[in-house]
């Protein structure tokens, strides 16, 4: 070694071997260690989940999506509907156990973290002899996409044991947020980078503040032409003022200065003011990137739009928030789990959000009726699928997996000719003309048309006479009088017969309504009793698949429907069961109309309803004077869901002509937004200048649904006297 080489030569530096992590690796590929924002803030999207705001706007989408099953369903062989795969492998994957070490619910919680934090979420695909058995989730981060020259995509990415590997597109299960590229999910962070960076910023200085130095409540503030007082003195004074006056237990006692002393109260600044309502605003804008209503991060006020009910903002959250992910979900399983050959066959998902749109028990007790079906319109749903939703186990027997379809619809067991012909509306009379479903009857396993014809020309304004023909269908369709010895005369129908299923026997037994059919033919015939004489009544008492008990008399002249159904708001309020009878129709020929047959009716049942235990009785009042007769026996409107209290434009209904239709306007709305029981029945009685009554010129025309609670005794009573008037 040459003496210049020694004096010059140092000790080599010793190089060490560098390991990237694979996060750093992931981080330099992909770029997700963030970058500054304009407020000085880091933001990336690790330091992005310690946004609280943040945190809990991924989690809000997270949440409402983890609960909710996802399902592959087959196509019906015929079409016509679907049926839950529970056969095919993906169902078990992606309904109950995605891989060995999270349930269905912590695998989609993570993925719609990933995709709603990170713009995107990839989950490595285990197969099995070509069939998907496990989704592996993997970190956003720590997943790097390529585009290669044939425009297929392979994938970088590193599992949580830190091996590394690169997938081809049909070994990964990608769900993309929204994209620009068609390839990979916008980042969200990266997009709300000044927003968060503001939220991060304004955090942080209200934190350093907090830590570096407090601010006090006030100051002691010393007249200048007093003496200055040296460090001894102010330690005295200070731990005097703080023995004297600091805490809880010194609040509110009188303070007492000398020597020139001064308090002065320390006030919240401006700068304070507005750096709280910052912060507020960062809230929102966090909203706003995550497509969220500002109240599902806890920020109210005037940020956050009202409602008309939590059902209804629940409807706009699931609609306009958490739909476009569930529409993404749906399209990526379709499209990268299922083969073309099994989207061929049928094969597709389903996610149900019923479950996050469910009302409470007596909205879904009112939506379920409607469901099942009424006497005037078909069911879409039976029993046993009311139960299944409610989670009850269905119930034994062929009536109740299949919805309800009326008799006056031609369902009570004539041939599927005879059915579909009524159904269709395929019947005619002997002119050719179509035969509305109400005129038909089934007498002997054939089907006949009701006719009413005078048979003598009223003289003197006297009550016509009728005389009912029933017309026999043809082969063709069409009806014809029925053929008689009398010549041409078709005999009258017999309207006095009176029959009742067992269903409904049993039925009423159950529910204390009546003991045997005896006894309950005596309940019906008080029911009918308000029918005008000489009516000849056909009573039929049925159970609907509903589980109620319908009652109908039906004649040419008359028809009267009530049913008796569970009172749900006497059960919410006592915890007991009851059941309610509803007076759900009563039509009258017009020449028997205004003889106030509806209220003997009520008259003569009242009594038996009570002595039977039934609960309340509900109404429609909307017949004649029946808006007024209605409120002064007690009936309150039912939920407060009055409709238009106004001079009605039906025929059948009457119309008061001393107010207009503002004015009832305005009683309609005091009705809506009162909570006393008593307000209608105060209207009915109410008297004007010199004690003119004015109630029946406030009511009369009125359409609203009503309700009378015989558990209670003054309203019972004030009913009693008012049908006894």
């Amino acid at each position: 070694m040459s003496w210049r080489k020694w004096l010059f030569w140092k000790t080599p530096t010793e190089v060490k071997a560098v390991e990237f992590s694979p996060e750093l690796l992931s981080a330099i590929l992909t770029g997700s260690w963030g970058g500054p924002a304009k407020s000085g803030a880091s933001v990336s999207t690790g330091s992005a989940l310690q946004v609280a705001a943040w945190w809990r706007g991924i989690n809000v989408i997270a949440d409402g999506i983890r609960q909710l099953p996802v399902e592959i369903y087959r196509e019906l062989p015929d079409g016509r509907g679907s049926e839950p795969a529970k056969d095919h492998p993906l169902y078990d994957v992606l309904r109950h156990k995605p891989n060995q070490h999270q349930s269905a619910a912590d695998f989609w919680g993570t993925v719609l973290l990933h995709a709603a934090g990170a713009g995107r979420s990839v989950s490595y695909k285990n197969t099995v002899a070509g069939q998907v058995r496990e989704l592996i989730p993997v970190r956003p981060d720590w997943a790097h996409v390529e585009t290669l020259a044939d425009m297929s995509l392979r994938y970088r990415v590193t599992f949580e044991n830190s091996r590394s590997a690169t997938l081809e597109q049909n070994e990964v299960f990608h769900l993309r947020g929204p994209s620009w590229d068609g390839v990979d999910g916008l980042n969200p962070v990266d997009l709300g980078r000044e927003a968060l960076g503001l939220a991060m910023a304004t955090e942080e200085s209200h934190a350093r503040f907090h830590a570096n130095g407090a601010r006090p409540s006030g100051a002691l503030v010393a007249d200048k032409a007093a003496k200055a007082l040296d460090p001894a003195e102010i330690d005295r004074l200070r731990a005097m003022f703080e023995e004297k006056y600091v805490g809880t237990a010194n609040a509110g006692k009188p303070m007492i200065l000398q020597g020139g002393l001064d308090w002065k109260q320390m006030q919240m600044t401006g700068v304070d003011a507005q750096h709280l309502e910052t912060r507020k605003h960062q809230v929102a804008e966090i909203a706003r990137v995550l497509r969220l209503w500002p109240i599902m991060l806890g920020l109210g006020g005037d940020e956050s739009p009202t409602f008309a009910s939590a059902l209804e903002f629940m409807r706009a959250h699931v609609r306009f928030s958490l739909q476009p992910w569930l529409t993404s979900i749906k399209g990526a399983i379709e499209c990268q789990l299922l083969t073309p050959e099994e989207r061929r066959e049928g094969y597709h998902v389903k996610i149900d959000t019923a479950e996050l749109l469910r009302g409470s028990p007596q909205e879904r007790a009112e939506a379920y009726k409607a469901a099942l079906g009424t006497n005037s319109s078909p069911g879409w749903v039976s029993i046993n699928e009311v139960r299944e939703d409610d989670g009850w186990n269905p119930l034994e027997g062929d009536q109740f997996s299949r919805p309800w379809t009326p008799k006056d619809y031609g369902m009570d067991g004539g041939t599927a000719d005879d059915q579909g012909a009524l159904a269709d509306g395929e019947f005619y009379d002997e002119n050719g003309d179509p035969v509305e479903p109400d005129q038909i009857v089934k007498v002997d396993g054939e089907w006949y048309e009701i006719k009413r014809k005078v048979s003598k020309k009223p003289a003197g304004g006297a009550r016509p006479d009728f005389r009912e023909e029933l017309h026999r269908r043809d082969r063709g369709g069409r009806f014809a009088p029925k053929p008689d010895a009398n010549r041409g005369a078709a005999p009258s129908r017999d309207y006095s017969s009176y029959t009742m299923d067992d269903g409904a026997l049993r039925a009423g037994r159950d529910a204390g309504i009546w003991t045997d059919e005896a006894d309950a033919k005596r309940l019906v015939d008080k029911m009918m009793s308000g029918v005008p004489v000489g009516e000849r009544l056909q009573v039929t008492v049925t159970r609907m698949p509903s589980g109620d008990i319908f009652v109908r008399g039906q004649s040419a002249g008359a028809r009267v429907e009530r049913s008796f159904t569970r009172d749900v708001e006497y059960e919410a309020e006592t915890g007991r069961v009851g059941y309610k009878a509803r007076h759900e129709l009563f039509s009258l020929a017009p020449s028997y109309q205004g003889g106030g047959h509806a209220k003997k009716m009520l008259r003569d049942a009242i009594d038996e309803y009570r002595a039977r235990g039934i609960t309340a009785i509900e109404a429609q009042a909307n017949i004649d004077k029946g808006g007024y007769v209605w409120a002064r026996l007690g009936f309150r409107p039912q939920a407060r869901a009055t409709r238009l209290i106004r001079s009605d434009t039906l025929d059948h209904v009457a119309k008061s002509t001393k107010l207009s239709a503002a004015h009832k306007k305005i009683i309609t709305d005091i009705v809506n937004n009162s909570s006393d029981d008593d307000l209608m029945f105060n209207l009915a009685a109410a008297r004007g200048p010199r004690g003119k009554k004015i109630g029946y010129s406030l009511l009369a025309g009125s359409n609203w649904f009503g309700r009378l609670d015989l558990t209670n005794a003054k309203a019972y009573r004030r009913a009693v006297r008012a049908l006894a008037s």
